[in-house]
């Protein structure tokens, strides 16, 4: 019978404490391995060889860890490295590249196997970067590789742009991120150009028959904004895009296509407060 059965005789024979104890205790031990599990890495050696292919192999560049190495949990499970250069194309003696500090985060997953090691991220901070047109085609062939690689970011960068070691301008400030997915990746820059707010986007997304890159620049104080879409065919020497440029009221907007040093403008419209109209043409580059 339920209503002679009596619950407070069965609560009196519970120890609530040795419970919460035992809890307590349970608890401390998980955080405490946990604790262990994440510190394991510490005892590891790192080869600065094995980390740089780690950051450069899949760009195909060479890059040299001058600095020290060292491994944290905190945030989050990373390793640490302490100057890192990026060598130029040519001469060893010049730099494409040199961050101060660069950050290599990994997954918690298999932390006690170096080996099986899932790295998710690299941050480059307080990096410079000198980009000469003239390895223009050499940083072409980087972007063909770039679908391999981990993302990664920049922050607190300087960019200078040369013309055979002579400099041209910088973008200070800068702030980059690189994100990929199966058939696209894509990038995002945030800095100061001429004093002004700079954001430049590229996205580059294989499509069945063709590659599709999209190129978003902005420039804040100008009020200035410019969009290319590019179709480059697989099958044909043959590109196609559209343009559109917007400077306040003043808009331009076109379909054009590109070969053989050749850009022909076809449907394009030029729209201002003193002049509406459409215009055609070629333009010709000599090599």
């Amino acid at each position: 019978n339920l209503r002679r059965y009596s619950y407070s005789k069965i609560i009196r024979f519970i120890n609530f404490n040795k419970i919460k104890k035992t809890s307590l205790y349970l608890i401390g031990i998980t955080i405490f391995s946990f604790i262990i599990y994440l510190s394991a890495p510490t005892f590891y050696k790192y080869e600065k060889s094995q980390l740089t292919k780690v950051v450069c192999k899949d760009l195909n560049i060479k890059c040299i860890i001058k600095g020290k190495i060292k491994y944290s949990f905190y945030p989050s499970p990373r390793i640490k490295i302490k100057n890192l250069i990026i060598e130029d194309f040519t001469n060893k003696n010049n730099s494409i590249a040199k961050a101060e500090n660069v950050v290599i985060k990994i997954s918690v997953l298999h932390l006690i196997n170096k080996k099986k090691f899932n790295y998710t991220k690299v941050d480059f901070k307080n990096i410079k970067v000198n980009f000469d047109f003239k390895n223009l085609d050499k940083f072409k062939k980087i972007s063909k590789n770039n679908f391999n690689h981990i993302p990664f970011n920049f922050s607190n960068g300087e960019i200078n742009f040369l013309e055979n070691n002579k400099y041209i301008f910088k973008i200070e400030n800068v702030n980059f991120k690189y994100r990929k997915s199966k058939n696209k990746f894509e990038t995002k820059l945030k800095g100061k150009f001429l004093n002004d707010s700079i954001f430049i986007n590229y996205e580059k997304e294989k499509k069945e028959k063709e590659f599709l890159n999209t190129i978003t620049i902005k420039l804040s104080d100008l009020n200035l904004f410019s969009k290319i879409e590019i179709f480059n065919s697989f099958l044909e020497n043959k590109i196609n895009g559209k343009v559109l440029l917007k400077k306040n009221r003043n808009k331009l907007t076109g379909i054009f296509n590109y070969h053989d040093n050749e850009i022909a403008f076809k449907h394009a419209n030029l729209n201002s407060a003193f002049l509406d109209g459409k215009f055609s043409g070629n333009l010709k580059f000599n090599p």
